[in-house]
């Protein structure tokens, strides 16, 4: 490419990389982002009509913006923090709609016809979960919620109470579409993501950042980082200094230093610890109400009386 090319036309850049790699790999259907024209491109490098397929993590952003957007009634979201709660409340519906999408393919198997014929009734159950009537609704037809007034993927304050009047349930079911109808199902049917490919973009600014050229040596930031993201921080070390000819002492400072870096970049972050404790708690809850269901017996140490002609009595007899 040439100095004066637009590094950011995807749509061009796409169409290029899809041509190159025609003769080995046959492009059936691409999933993209939904914001950019990189779709555009590679369906013009294609002989045939490709399949477009949505991205849940972007669709589901689109939905949150949508929500914050929306024109709810003014009683909807009461006190001062106005804006602060809606945001929480899209928060909250977005994430609860991608619970509920992921668990149905998991639920159906990956049944679409029947995950389009229940995602009807789960809408309404999200609309009534979130209205206050969290119970029947949720324990008929939600797959994250059980109806316990917990709300699943709630991140609203559990003092504020939303006051929805019709119109702001048709509209919030209206917004739902966005990543629940028949439409969208369609377009999200295999879960696909783009975010592992936006991780690897991420990855490679680290070593080669927009704001500095490196002309010289920009192919090597590039293979360095392909080769660390591929073997890990301690190989990747290894394999170039000895592709250099360098020899590591056992026990050095650096082979110390390599093995500490390592043992960092390996180190799971806050997100997935907490993440595998409340996994851990709920599970310990389960064990916990399992067993006392199967152990636990009321009214062992009460004397049994003679309680003929007593029938209204139907609890622990008392006389």
């Amino acid at each position: 490419m040439s100095e004066s090319d637009p590094i950011g036309d995807e749509g061009r850049w796409s169409e290029i990389v899809a041509h190159n790699i025609s003769n080995e790999v046959q492009i059936t259907g691409y999933t993209g982002d939904g914001d950019s024209m990189s779709h555009a491109g590679v369906s013009k490098a294609s002989e045939h009509t490709l399949l477009h397929f949505k991205d849940i993590r972007h669709l589901g952003n689109s939905l949150k913006r949508a929500v914050y957007a929306a024109n709810f009634s003014s009683k909807m979201f009461k006190g001062s923090s106005n804006a602060n709660l809606k945001n929480r409340f899209a928060l909250s519906i977005k994430q609860r709609c991608i619970a509920e999408l992921k668990m149905a393919h998991k639920f159906y198997n990956g049944d679409l016809n029947k995950i389009k014929q229940s995602m009807p009734k789960v809408a309404d159950a999200i609309v009534a979960c979130f209205g206050g009537y969290c119970g029947e609704p949720c324990k008929a037809s939600s797959l994250v919620c059980c109806g316990n007034y917990k709300q699943a993927k709630n991140y609203m304050p559990l003092t504020v109470k939303l006051r929805m009047t019709e119109g702001d349930k048709v509209l919030l079911l209206k917004c739902m579409d966005i990543m629940l109808s028949p439409i969208a199902l369609d377009k999200t049917k295999l879960l696909t993501s783009t975010q592992k490919c936006e991780a690897v973009n991420r990855s490679y600014q680290a070593v080669n950042p927009k704001m500095i050229t490196n002309p010289r040596n920009f192919a090597g930031r590039i293979h360095g980082q392909v080769l660390k993201l591929n073997n890990g921080y301690a190989v990747s070390v290894l394999i170039k200094t000895k592709s250099l000819g360098a020899t590591l002492t056992k026990g050095s400072s650096v082979i110390r230093q390599t093995r500490k870096t390592n043992a960092i970049s390996e180190k799971p972050n806050n997100d997935v610890i907490q993440k595998r404790k409340i996994t851990r708690y709920a599970a310990r809850q389960r064990r916990y109400h399992l067993h006392e269901r199967l152990h636990y017996n009321k009214g062992l140490t009460d004397t049994l009386h003679g309680m003929k002609g007593v029938g209204q009595l139907q609890d622990h007899n008392y006389v």
